[in-house]
């Protein structure tokens, strides 16, 4: 059975602000580690729906259009003109996004730290991590096996798929409250059919 909401879930609406995590994701190979440290993911995790969020970026320096996108995530959740919190270790990349996340709102963004060397702090976005990163190699390793051939770590069709299926997973996985986080957040149930990534379709 799925767990109830908690005492704490219900008082959401009455105090408690939405919490955003963050942090950057390597997805290596065993032939070519090396490269794949060259080609950052970033991956949010919102505590309240559990949704995860996910893109490519070339670096971890903070650019406009990533700025851009933590934004349009908070849009998606609902939290646009809400206080949120935007939580992240001390990794100077990641401070120097929520920062400017925050000085490009007009709500407010409250900054919470990660302390140095306390995983357990963090330990609902390193589990998301984990799940996404877990995911993205079996949807590449599927899509290698049907195109009959390895994907470069720098392809840009893996940028897609790191969006695709942050977007899939949070319309179709049920979480612990009972609902997937799609519907959490839009109170709408996502009962569309649904293609493989990179399946050809016929339209």
């Amino acid at each position: 059975p799925h767990k109830s909401r908690t005492d704490e879930d219900r008082d959401f609406g009455r105090g408690r602000i939405p919490t955003l995590s963050m942090d950057h994701c390597f997805l290596g190979t065993a032939n070519n580690d090396e490269s794949a440290h060259e080609n950052p993911f970033l991956v949010l995790y919102d505590n309240e729906t559990e949704a995860i969020f996910a893109i490519a970026v070339a670096s971890k320096a903070t650019k406009e259009w990533i700025v851009e996108f933590v934004k349009q995530v908070l849009y998606e959740l609902g939290y646009s003109e809400l206080k949120v919190a935007i939580k992240c270790d001390g990794a100077r990349e990641l401070q120097e996004l929520r920062r400017a996340v925050a000085n490009s709102r007009t709500s407010p963004t409250v900054p919470m730290d990660v302390p140095a060397r306390e995983s357990k702090a963090n330990g609902a976005m390193e589990k998301a991590v984990r799940t996404w990163a877990g995911q993205f190699r079996s949807l590449k390793s599927h899509l290698e096996y049907e195109l009959k051939s390895e994907i470069p770590v720098h392809h840009p069709v893996l940028q897609w798929m790191a969006w695709w299926l942050a977007g899939i997973f949070n319309r179709y996985a049920v979480r612990h409250h009972g609902r997937t986080a799609h519907e959490y957040a839009t109170g709408h149930k996502t009962q569309l059919p649904i293609a493989c990534f990179g399946e050809t379709m016929l339209w």
